[in-house]
């Protein structure tokens, strides 16, 4: 992965550094430093989860990608399979997407890092049986958290706004 520019605010949790790449990240990540290490915790590995904004995302996705637009998370993994590897995460995208969603913010951004953590521990979507295998884990993963099924229809958060 490249270096990414200028970085206010960098600590370990759990084998990740955590790298705040854009100011917006400093007060949601002040109320869910709790939340990340307990994520981390449950799914092992190690490597740095950055996060970051839709700038810095629309660059890394149009280096590897070639998709020339941001993306809410990109996850880079290590060349030696089950170690770990890089999570980049864009405030603005996942703002914008839980708010679609109708979903709390906190809990869009632990599902979307749960999800790229499995990836770096070698799950997939890649078929109908692996995303349903992954969906389970995501779902269980998040139950931990106290998080509720990120696959519940919108009723459910609407119903429940406290969730």
């Amino acid at each position: 992965m490249p270096t990414l520019p200028y970085l206010p605010a960098a600590y370990t949790v759990n084998g990740y550094n955590i790298l705040i790449q854009n100011k917006s990240w400093l007060k949601p990540l002040s109320r869910a430093s709790r939340l990340v290490q307990r994520m981390t915790q449950r799914t092992g590995g190690k490597g740095n989860i950055v996060f970051a904004d839709d700038y810095t995302l629309q660059k890394l996705n149009h280096t590897f990608r070639k998709k020339n637009k941001p993306t809410n998370v990109l996850t880079f993994e290590s060349p030696h399979p089950f170690i770990g590897g890089d999570i980049v995460l864009s405030f603005e995208t996942l703002k914008k997407e839980s708010s679609q969603q109708r979903k709390p913010f906190l809990h869009h951004t632990a599902h979307i890092l749960v999800h790229a953590l499995l990836h770096l521990q070698g799950y997939d979507h890649l078929s109908a049986g692996e995303a349903r295998i992954m969906e389970m884990q995501e779902i269980l993963l998040l139950s931990y958290l106290g998080i509720p099924n990120p696959w519940k229809p919108r009723q459910f958060y609407e119903d429940n706004p406290r969730a």
